[in-house]
């Protein structure tokens, strides 16, 4: 299923929703028609007329009873930390990323927790120089344009833990080619690696708010996932 919002109009919602401290919701009719709705003691009444439903979430992207009752008469698109997850007749169908602009912390920050997956597999696996440098400047050069992008200063301390996190490993990385690193500190680093890497996945991701406790999904097993 294809997003049914446009880039800049999430930005709006979440925005005004912060703004106003009140959920907001988008509603498009069944006739194309644009609705603002703004929510009074955290409920958001829909008109009866609306086919898809564009609704901010404070706390996670779990829709509540009320959600699902109304997705069974339209489209329901819960909105929350630059994710959507979207639910028809009670059920998911789809949970894009993709409805954000590029240009913002959030998108950095969702890069280097990509990339850290991709060092932490080098490490334990390959452990090549050449591809784990380009990986490590990578991220240094996401974070240092996620500074600039982070206004609010939201993410500051994550951001300048990925930069400390890469300036301390790139210095250990020329070993390599020295052939000086032993197998144990490159256990130790895809460790500081994994450790970083879960913190900006749970503040950016917000995974452990999405699928909950008692889901089957273990991301703190002990293979180094």
């Amino acid at each position: 299923m294809n997003c049914p919002i446009l880039k800049e109009k999430s930005i709006f919602l979440e925005d005004l929703s912060r703004k106003l401290g009140k959920e907001v919701a988008l509603c498009i009719t069944d006739k194309g028609e644009e609705k603002v709705i703004i929510g009074e003691k955290n409920r958001v009444v829909l008109p009866d007329n609306c086919k898809i439903v564009v609704h901010t979430h404070f706390h996670s992207l779990k829709p509540s009873s009320a959600d699902l009752r109304a997705s069974n008469r339209a489209t329901i698109c819960i909105l929350h930390k630059g994710k959507l997850a979207c639910f028809e007749h009670g059920k998911q169908v789809c949970l894009c990323e993709d409805c954000f602009e590029v240009s913002t912390a959030e998108y950095n920050l969702k890069q280097i927790a990509k990339n850290l997956l991709l060092i932490q597999d080098h490490l334990l696996k390959e452990a090549c120089a050449d591809c784990v440098a380009k990986h490590y400047l990578l991220c240094e050069a996401y974070a240092e344009e996620a500074l600039s992008l982070d206004n609010a200063e939201k993410y500051k301390d994550l951001i300048l833990k990925v930069l400390a996190l890469t300036n301390k490993h790139l210095a250990l990385v020329t070993k390599f080619l020295k052939k000086g690193v032993h197998e144990e500190n490159l256990q130790e680093m895809a460790q500081e690696v994994r450790q970083l890497r879960k913190e900006i996945v749970k503040e950016v991701y917000g995974i452990d708010e999405f699928w909950g406790e008692n889901n089957g999904w273990d991301f703190d097993s002990s293979d180094n996932s």
